[in-house]
């Protein structure tokens, strides 16, 4: 496994890998959580391959704080830009014309749109420990509402039992969060009860991978910049819609689950 700089000259150091990898992650818009669960994976991987890596996680921490500071000190987290309602819309229609796939077509849109009505993190709804289950999917057509549980969340561990949202919008176009998910239950491969809820035709659970590159596909074939946004933009372009609408911000703690006040950051 090898890192390269942009003049794409082999790095010869390893500590200059990662060092270049930490700010290739920070640059996706990836949490510190999130970048030092990866390089740990890496490391053990790395292990598994016969091969050691020495490294110093004090440095590490610094340096990840450090590409945090730096954003904070620009006044916001570039990066990380909401997706309000209107943008959502567009997005949508966008993947509708760029995406030939008809059930991928419906599964992204059902995702998109959960996603930012629920104020999930992408992860409770794909690719990770916490995302829904089939059978923790209960879908109201008619009223245009979706009921789901998870078994755990970010600030919800596993041993304290079921965390139940409630998500409902009646708008009567693709924005119809009932309708939307149960287009893709209609489609969606027959599977047994305790398995991801959004799958792929194969069976496959979807990945956040995938669920960024079409976000990001249709931003930039909107003329938007792109790589200001990222999955997490559903859950901050709703709490800042919810905020514009005059919600508290004790409210939208509650619909959206924060334990802290980190929804100040998110509220534009």
């Amino acid at each position: 496994m090898e890192f390269k700089s942009r003049l794409d000259e082999p790095v010869a150091r390893w500590e200059d890998n990662i060092s270049y990898y930490v700010v290739y992650l920070v640059g996706e818009g990836r949490a510190p959580s999130t970048i030092r669960s990866t390089i740990s994976a890496l490391k053990y991987q790395l292990l598994l391959d016969g091969e050691d890596l020495d490294l110093n996680y004090f440095l590490l921490n610094i340096m990840i704080k450090a590409c945090e500071n730096e954003k904070l000190m620009k006044g916001q987290y570039t990066l990380r830009l909401p997706l309000n309602e209107d943008l959502l819309v567009r997005t949508i229609h966008a993947i509708e014309l760029l995406n030939r796939d008809w059930f991928s077509k419906i599964m992204l849109t059902a995702i998109f749109v959960l996603a930012y009505y629920g104020l999930f993190r992408i992860g409770e709804l794909v690719e990770s420990v916490h995302e829904v289950r089939f059978d923790g999917m209960n879908v109201n057509e008619r009223s245009g509402s979706c009921k789901v549980m998870l078994l755990s969340a970010k600030n919800h561990p596993r041993n304290r039992g079921l965390l139940v949202t409630n998500i409902q919008n009646k708008a009567e176009n693709a924005l119809n969060v009932g309708k939307a998910v149960m287009h893709y239950f209609n489609l969606r491969p027959k599977t047994g009860p305790n398995v991801p809820f959004f799958i792929t035709q194969k069976k496959k659970p979807v990945s956040k991978d995938m669920v960024r590159y079409w976000l990001r596909s249709a931003l930039n074939s909107l003329g938007i910049r792109q790589h200001q946004y990222c999955t997490h933009s559903f859950r901050i372009g709703r709490a800042t819609d919810l905020r514009k609408r005059g919600w508290t911000t004790a409210r939208i703690m509650q619909e959206g689950r924060w334990k802290s006040n980190a929804v100040r950051t998110y509220l534009r």
